[in-house]
């Protein structure tokens, strides 16, 4: 995708990454009617991810395509992937890839990396490197797939995958 561009995540973006998160909310909820859920909808209001993008401890990159954003992806601590949200018109062509990339290389320490992968989503974190570090979890209403990039700092000490 060419006309594609990927900038830092800024206050002003936090209606957009909401509303992405929400897009596909009930693709990972435990129960279709969304019961449960409250910490979780909180957490991914347009409020929660304004500070989220002005505090310390998360950034966001923004896919970008004729000046709309179409994809978020936000991690915690430089250790965790907290937000990979594609625009559904865009799904399946690249637009997650391209933010994994810039968002590895520009976001992330070169340690292990985790991420609470949603069930539809755990081939491709598969496909980006990621194994499955745990058994499914269902927490706020929300059901994931603990998995776990190995970064290149544990590689060197001979951590690999269990």
């Amino acid at each position: 995708m060419d006309r594609v561009h990927v900038r830092a995540g800024i206050g002003q973006d936090a209606e957009t990454i909401s509303a992405l998160v929400m897009q596909s909310r009930y693709s990972f909820f435990a129960h279709p009617d969304g019961r449960g859920t409250k910490a979780f909808m909180l957490a991914a209001s347009p409020d929660a991810i304004r500070q989220y993008l002005l505090g310390e401890r998360h950034a966001y990159l923004v896919a970008e395509l004729d000046d709309t954003v179409i994809g978020a992806f936000g991690v915690r601590d430089r250790r965790h992937i907290f937000h990979l949200f594609i625009a559904e018109e865009v799904r399946g062509q690249g637009i997650a890839r391209l933010l994994w990339q810039n968002g590895r290389d520009r976001l992330l320490d070169a340690g292990d990396v985790t991420v609470n992968a949603s069930l539809s989503a755990v081939a491709m974190y598969e496909r980006f490197g990621f194994f499955v570090a745990g058994e499914q979890v269902e927490r706020n209403g929300v059901v994931f797939v603990p998995m776990r990039l190995v970064g290149e700092t544990s590689a060197r000490e001979g951590a690999m995958p269990t």
